[in-house]
């Protein structure tokens, strides 16, 4: 989803909306409904890496964002606890921000 953002900002479009990003995606081969990214914008949001103005409903990337999956997998292996059990969603939202050097 933030490569998605980062590919729009970087196509000179200042400020994105849902639909722009899934239609971003679904030209990529990778469609996704607008509510789903939505939802990941929420995410990223509080990641502080995107920013919602309210007045206008347009969503841009914070100035010197970054974000690697890549990071985020290094900073606590493949993500598996050692009994093979895959954390929940909000402990992979904290690890993430804690690479991101967020703190929620």
């Amino acid at each position: 989803m933030f490569d998605a953002a980062k590919a729009l900002a970087d196509a000179g479009k200042d400020g994105f909306r849902p639909g722009d990003v899934a239609a971003h995606l679904r030209e990529a081969g990778t469609p996704i409904g607008a509510w789903e990214v939505r939802g990941e914008l929420a995410n990223l949001e509080r990641f502080g890496l995107v920013a919602l103005d309210e007045e206008t409903a347009v969503w841009r990337l914070v100035a010197g964002a970054t974000f690697s999956i890549e990071a985020a997998k290094a900073a606590d292996g493949d993500g598996r606890k050692e009994d093979g059990h895959v954390p929940h969603l909000r402990e992979i939202k904290a690890r993430v921000a804690r690479v991101a050097g967020v703190d929620r």
